[in-house]
């Protein structure tokens, strides 16, 4: 990521197993892309793709909750985001 693109896109490949990692990461990065390849273990992390309407729904959702580190901190990556996507480059797709 650098700062005239403060924002980067993923890629989900599914059914990779935790085997085939190693051997995805290094074709991407044996191709001289210059990326850097971040596994992220579904049994560290939840990884969801959620679109603008549902974060918006999440927000409001969270408004009225009690305030607490957690979800503070789920609120403000949400808020975040979508200060993010109202200067985006980015086009939503609807």
């Amino acid at each position: 990521m650098t700062e005239d693109e403060p924002y980067y896109w993923s890629l989900d490949i599914p059914g990779l197993t935790s085997g085939q990692v190693p051997s995805v990461a290094s074709a991407v990065e044996d191709k001289g892309l210059d990326l850097q390849v971040l596994p992220v273990d579904p049994a560290v992390f939840l990884t969801l793709h959620l679109d603008q309407h549902t974060v918006e729904a999440l927000v409001a959702g969270l408004a009225g909750a009690q305030s607490g580190p957690i979800l503070d901190g789920i609120r403000e990556v949400f808020v975040d985001w979508l200060a993010w996507l109202d200067t985006s480059p980015v086009e939503p797709k609807e």
